[in-house]
């Protein structure tokens, strides 16, 4: 699981991120890292399967880089071999892209979205699992905000 936050990560043109399965996020992206085969380089086997949740923004600043930030991400998936059947996203607005978006990124949607992933997922495959957002936590709680209730960990 990766989880970016804001105060941890910024991702600026022309930052490109290794993501383990291969995959690129940014300018340049594509080529392989050096000794790592991709998704669909000669060392993968199975297939990968991507979901990510965009939560809760606060503002439309942070809602613009989420979305920019996931979009890049299932961008980067798709040029690496990740089939679109096997790429979900799921966001705070859903209508702000519908044709990128899967639903809203509820808890009870990620929840959904987890199962679907189990239930496809073979036991030579990859999932990544991306949370992009706002969090928040106590002692042995982790939680990312969404609407409605919060994912915890």
């Amino acid at each position: 699981v990766a989880v970016v936050d804001d105060d941890d990560v910024a991702l600026t043109e022309g930052d490109v991120v290794h993501l383990e399965a291969g995959l690129e996020v940014g300018p340049g992206a594509g080529a392989e890292p050096e000794g790592r085969a991709g998704a669909h380089g000669a060392a993968a086997q199975g297939r990968t399967h991507l979901l990510v949740v965009s939560g809760l923004a606060g503002e439309p600043a942070y809602a613009e880089r989420f979305h920019a930030w996931a979009t890049a991400l299932l961008d980067a998936a798709r040029r690496s071999g990740v089939a679109p059947e096997d790429a979900t996203y799921l966001a705070e607005d859903p209508a702000r892209d519908p044709a990128r978006i899967a639903g809203r990124a509820t808890r009870g949607a990620v929840d959904s979205a987890l199962a679907a992933l189990a239930r496809r997922a073979g036991p030579d495959d990859r999932v990544l699992v991306v949370l992009i957002g706002h969090g928040s936590g106590q002692p042995g709680e982790a939680r990312l905000a969404l609407p409605g209730p919060d994912l915890t960990a």
